[in-house]
């Protein structure tokens, strides 16, 4: 799904359900590690965001320092911890910034990215969700002694508990019913 749409919140529904009947993770981490990811865990552009940049100054002659390098990750890291979770969402725009910030600022090759933008946004989303999938389940392997235990058959009473139980009752034997008392007056002990 995700190599199929090059969107992050787009592939939330079938990696929440992959996470949950496939990898068998508890519904308490895929629904809160797995939409947090996707918003902040934009591991995908931050790479490819400064792997260009230093290839498109190399395409262009110019030579960057150590001091160039780090503002180039940096910006990147910031740009995208912003970004949107969306399709399109912004990269040509972010590889100018970084570009700009590092002190490029009218790039010759910039069409050379912006033709294949596309097929690597693809390629960006599946590293997204994977890296997603496994920081679900690396949390859950964390805390998985603290974690309440999933049951498929309980209702929750809730949305915002979907997933949480909070250690349900089970009533395995009905108390007694009180004895229907007598209303004659001999049964009372009157005379």
């Amino acid at each position: 799904m995700a190599n199929a749409h090059p969107d992050d919140a787009a592939t939330l529904p079938a990696t929440v359900r992959c996470a949950e009947e496939s990898n068998h993770l508890n519904r308490c981490v895929t629904r809160f590690v797995l939409p947090l990811g996707m918003v902040v865990h934009m591991n995908g552009g931050t790479f490819y965001i400064p792997l260009s940049a230093i290839f498109l100054a190399q395409l262009e002659g110019i030579s960057l320092g150590m001091a160039e390098t780090l503002v180039i990750c940096v910006t990147a890291i910031l740009l995208f911890i912003a970004a949107p979770a969306t399709a399109g969402g912004g990269t040509p725009v972010y590889l100018l910034t970084v570009l700009a910030a590092a002190g490029i600022n009218r790039p010759q090759f910039i069409s050379l990215f912006l033709s294949m933008e596309w097929l690597m946004e693809r390629f960006r989303t599946v590293m997204n969700v994977v890296a997603d999938s496994y920081v679900a389940a690396f949390v859950e392997k964390l805390c998985a002694k603290r974690l309440p235990l999933d049951y498929d058959d309980i209702e929750y009473s809730s949305p915002v508990l979907d997933g949480y139980n909070p250690s349900p009752v089970v009533v395995t034997e009905t108390p007694p019913h009180p004895q229907k008392m007598s209303t004659s007056v001999g049964a009372a002990g009157v005379e």
